[in-house]
């Protein structure tokens, strides 16, 4: 469980640091001259209030998150069904199976209830 754990972590920071627009200065479209505001703004420029980007920059951070542990959610489902098929009718394997489902279920509802309020409140405040 404790490689299992680990590996979720790994992952996480992996997804957070690839998603999160720390290199877009570093885009060649950011640099080359001609380019509008709205394409710099699509590619992920900083194109000038720092509390926008600052804002941008949680919402991008928090989405990552959210994926990430959205699919940490669907595979923990996954090792549920896997423990469950395997229980061969014990009943606490099944038990523990079905709990383990259970658990991902609303852990899975409560990351897409804080999606939903972070988004409304972010994009309240933008």
């Amino acid at each position: 469980m404790k490689k299992i754990t680990a590996l979720l972590v790994a992952s996480l920071f992996a997804v957070t640091a690839l998603c999160s627009p720390v290199f877009a200065d570093q885009d060649p479209i950011c640099s080359q001259p001609g380019v509008t505001d709205e394409q710099k703004e699509l590619a992920g420029c900083n194109t000038g209030d720092p509390g926008e980007e600052a804002f941008s920059t949680v919402r991008n951070v928090l989405s990552a998150v959210y994926v990430a542990v959205g699919i940490a959610a669907v595979g923990v489902i996954i090792f549920g069904g896997f423990r469950y098929t395997v229980s061969q009718g014990d009943p606490g394997k099944v038990k523990r199976a079905k709990d383990t489902i259970m658990y991902a279920l609303i852990g899975l509802i409560i990351v897409l209830s804080a999606f939903a309020i972070t988004n409304f409140i972010l994009s309240g405040i933008l």
